[in-house]
């Protein structure tokens, strides 16, 4: 067979591409990467692309016809990048060197609201060292929505440490933003699901104007925590 084309598999398990088989056209490759196979798992991502750009530096560029193994064990079509998106592929949109923490959260409404709350959380905890001595209410607030999401804190209770946060919000510039994500961190439990994204994505933002050096660059490198928590796989799943 002339292949033209290959299907690879990411194993959820060790984040590496391997073959799963050769394709003589796109067409074939799209067919073939949607059958069930016994060795995927939830989390797997499947891709159809050109044998010529089968290799680590070539794929998040080229990497266009994505698919992933959903929680029920079923392959499906990656949804499509949104329109506003400034990149081509899921891979450099995800997991690229531009990718930034606002824009990924922001497509996070379908992802549960407790993982939100602890990504919010993760990134305000990022720059609480910008906090005076002393100055506890944001780290109070974080640690209250910390405890909701395990069943630990009322509502109440986060929404109360959540206006102390921001009551919290003075001079320096950077403690006012520390504090400030520290407040939006808390604000996404209270919110509803979508809500929760978007305050997830102010928190990102507000830590990295509080953070020393360029606030794009800062973002780019709060990405990575919301990788930890949000893997490309479950965002996939969650827009579709």
């Amino acid at each position: 067979m002339n292949a033209t084309h290959a299907v690879l598999r990411r194993s959820v398990e060790d984040d590496r591409w391997s073959l799963l088989e050769w394709a003589p056209s796109l067409r074939s490759a799209k067919a073939k990467a949607e059958e069930p196979r016994s060795i995927l798992s939830p989390g797997d991502l499947i891709l159809a692309i050109e044998t010529e750009y089968i290799n680590p530096l070539a794929i998040p560029e080229y990497g266009k016809w994505l698919y992933f193994v959903g929680s029920n064990g079923k392959v499906e079509k990656a949804p499509a990048i949104p329109r506003y998106s400034a990149h081509t592929t899921w891979f450099l949109a995800w997991e690229g060197p531009d990718a930034k923490a606002t824009d990924m959260l922001r497509q996070c409404g379908g992802i549960d609201r407790k993982i939100l709350v602890l990504t919010a959380c993760a990134i305000a905890r990022s720059v609480l060292d910008y906090v005076p001595q002393g100055e506890d209410r944001p780290r109070i607030a974080i640690e209250t929505a910390e405890a909701w999401t395990r069943g630990e804190a009322t509502l109440v209770e986060v929404k109360r440490a959540r206006d102390a946060a921001a009551a919290a919000s003075a001079s320096p510039l950077s403690a006012a933003r520390a504090a400030d994500a520290a407040a939006s961190a808390a604000y996404s439990a209270a919110s509803a699901a979508y809500s929760a994204a978007y305050s997830a994505a102010r928190a990102a933002y507000t830590a990295a104007v509080a953070m020393p050096g360029d606030d794009d660059a800062n973002l780019k490198q709060l990405s990575s925590i919301v990788r930890e928590f949000i893997p490309l796989h479950a965002v996939l799943e969650s827009l579709s």
